[in-house]
């Protein structure tokens, strides 16, 4: 063999060498999935729509989202409206993926927009749809729950939940149920899943998601860094709605203050989360409904009264609840369904507050007593949801079941 055949081998394989590495460094396409939203600003204002790619953030595109107030049939140049998004890499994930987030503002308060989200390389989303919330006084349906999974029953739920025509969904904690491990990502996939394909609306609108901590978004790790003791929820949900805080706010429109607070699962229910919820509820008392979203409740209806995060949370937070008229806590945690009498101080009060859960959207339900407990007005061993109806004169709440069926309803009038 001569020397130049050599030479144009070793060519050609330097070549092939080059052009795998420089196509390792090219953007690989990824298409969108596990598409959901949430709030950072405004609810009437704005929207942050979030979706994973399969891959390192690092050779991933720029993710895109283009939006319209009319349906333009998936094809990115037709929407009137473009915003550039943001990508990261989820912590130690045992797998490449990346988290696309695309959050706009400025959008108007009621209107329903269209959207596609994605980037050339990997492609986009199907047309999808949401709803600005309102900005004022129009009448606002919402459904709450917790202790999800990813049951059958979780999916019945959904699909009932669906059916009411919600605007969003307010989550209050044990969601997937993988305890803090991020390499169950697989779970929070169908989880994610289950969500989109079946809690829609009657037209197809995608509903957003309001997302407090429960025990078992969290792990065993020694550390009071959410991002450690809770990285899936922390990474799906608290970038955005909360900037990484497990206590947050937001509200909605001139009506509703929703509120969303830490069981004691990384932040302590006393110190620097219950200052935050005393100066919280002071600085909303002209806004007519106050709602708190968490886990643990006060007042259980399966576990002990004396249980150490219900004690915490009468300790530290029912003087603050009472003392600036809460409207509502909705609680969660006893995988049970449960009313509470109006309560102050655990006695039956005209101006107490309401309590309602137990947190059975999917799990598999847990006994009550056999008699009521004292505080309770009602109690049931049954899976369901909570659709909460405000309006500027009062609120309606429904437990409905997974048929659909009604098993308990309370109408509560405005106080000021």
């Amino acid at each position: 063999m001569t020397l130049q055949p050599l030479a144009c081998k070793f060519l050609g394989a330097r070549l092939s060498l080059v052009l795998l590495l420089l196509l390792a460094a090219l953007p690989v396409a990824a298409a969108p999935f596990n598409v959901y939203l949430l709030w950072d600003n405004d609810p009437a204002t704005s929207i942050a729509v979030n979706y994973h790619t399969e891959g390192r953030a690092s050779k991933m595109p720029d993710p895109e989202l283009h939006y319209d107030v009319q349906p333009r049939g998936g094809d990115p140049a037709a929407y009137a409206n473009h915003s550039m998004g943001t990508k990261r890499e989820i912590p130690e994930f045992p797998v490449d993926r990346t988290l696309n987030l695309a959050s706009v503002t400025g959008l108007q308060p009621s209107t329903t927009y269209y959207f596609v989200a994605g980037d050339p390389q990997g492609g986009y989303t199907v047309e999808r749809s949401f709803r600005t919330l309102p900005s004022g006084d129009e009448p606002i349906r919402f459904v709450t729950g917790g202790d999800i999974n990813v049951s059958p029953s979780t999916v019945r739920l959904l699909a009932q939940a669906g059916k009411q025509d919600t605007i969003f969904g307010a989550i209050g904690g044990d969601i997937a149920y993988v305890n803090g491990r991020i390499w169950e990502f697989a779970t929070w996939d169908q989880w994610f899943k289950n969500y989109d394909e079946n809690l829609r609306t009657g037209d197809g609108r995608m509903v957003p998601i309001f997302a407090a901590i429960g025990n078992h978004e969290v792990n065993d790790f020694e550390s009071d860094n959410p991002a450690v003791k809770a990285p899936d929820y922390t990474f799906y949900f608290g970038q955005v709605q909360s900037q990484g805080m497990t206590y947050f706010s937001r509200q909605i429109g001139r009506n509703i203050l929703l509120i969303a607070l830490d069981t004691g699962h990384i932040a302590p229910h006393g110190g620097a989360q219950s200052a935050w919820l005393a100066e919280t509820l002071a600085a909303n008392q002209a806004v007519p409904y106050r709602f708190a979203l968490y886990h643990v409740p006060l007042y259980p209806s399966h576990r002990p009264f004396e249980g150490e995060g219900s004690r915490l949370g009468r300790v530290h937070w029912e003087p603050y609840f009472n003392a600036y008229h809460l409207t509502t806590a909705f609680e969660n945690h006893d995988h049970a369904l449960k009313r509470s009498k109006l309560l102050k101080a655990g006695q039956p009060d005209n101006d107490g507050v309401l309590y309602i859960g137990d947190g059975c959207f999917g799990v598999n339900p847990r006994p009550v007593d056999p008699a009521v407990r004292p505080y309770l007005e009602h109690q049931a061993s049954a899976a369901h949801i909570w659709v909460v109806d405000v309006d500027s004169k009062s609120v309606k709440y429904r437990a409905v079941g997974e048929q659909g069926e009604t098993l308990d309803e309370y109408h509560q009038k405005r106080k000021n």
